[in-house]
């Protein structure tokens, strides 16, 4: 599908998919996640709290309680095992958040990817390219360092004949690559569907987010059973004190 009016400038189309999203800044949500890797298949429910500023929680469940909390304050990073009955606590480094996830991201990335869009990056060139076969733009931003970010980005199907400023764009897929044009991790969004926020506010997010790292050969599906916009977040849910039983263990960012 080619829409009637078509993005030129790739700031252009950016800047309306950010308008599509302005105001998303945070979530409370229930997901199913299953992961395939380097240490098997590991299925489970996950509740977690994201900001997009960094701040994330994830509390993986069973139905006798919880078997694994990672926090981050931003800051401060800990993870309590209750299977290992291990406390490792630290600085927040994407060495550190994929204990649990088992992703190159750090804790803001991760949070940007949960919140249904892209890590920020410091782009110094942007090019735009309209993918027939997909119906689908390509946007490509590169860094001084050669760093690049490939964004999917395609337009509400019901937009089709609607002008530019009034068109809803949906994040489809991210690519991260080195400056040698390895392959770093990727991100696809599917199953978009509308959340209110307590203040009435409406959001178009994905229920469906699937994370791929080619050097861990890890495959993360994460289902969204339920999310909530902009939740009132409990005080000091972004951190966590050592359990009874448990002594403080260093986590290092290596």
């Amino acid at each position: 599908m080619r829409p009637r009016y078509m993005f030129d400038l790739p700031s252009t189309l950016l800047k309306r998919y950010k308008a599509h999203t302005q105001g998303l800044t945070a979530i409370s949500a229930e997901a199913r996640v299953d992961q395939r890797g380097e240490k098997g298949r590991i299925r489970g429910t996950v509740l977690m709290f994201a900001k997009d500023s960094g701040e994330v929680r994830f509390d993986v469940m069973t139905q006798f309680g919880p078997v694994m909390i990672l926090t981050s304050d931003g800051q401060t990073f800990a993870l309590a095992d209750m299977r290992e009955h291990r406390f490792l606590t630290g600085p927040t480094c994407a060495a550190n958040i994929s204990r649990l996830l088992r992703l190159p991201l750090s804790a803001q990335q991760a949070a940007k990817v949960l919140l249904g869009g892209a890590p920020d990056i410091p782009a110094r060139t942007q090019s735009l390219a309209w993918d027939e076969d997909e119906s689908l733009y390509r946007l490509t931003q590169t860094t001084a360092d050669g760093t690049q970010q490939v964004l999917h980005l395609s337009i509400d199907p019901r937009d089709e004949k609607a002008p530019l400023d009034s068109q809803r764009i949906l994040l489809r897929a991210v690519y991260a690559l080195s400056p040698t044009g390895q392959l770093l991790w990727e991100a696809h969004y599917s199953e978009h569907s509308y959340v209110k926020s307590q203040g009435g506010q409406q959001f178009e997010v994905p229920f469906e987010v699937r994370v791929l790292q080619p050097s861990s050969d890890t495959d993360t599906l994460i289902k969204f059973k339920d999310i909530r916009p902009n939740p009132e977040i409990p005080e000091g849910v972004f951190t966590q004190p050592v359990p009874a039983g448990m002594t403080a263990e260093e986590a290092l960012c290596e």
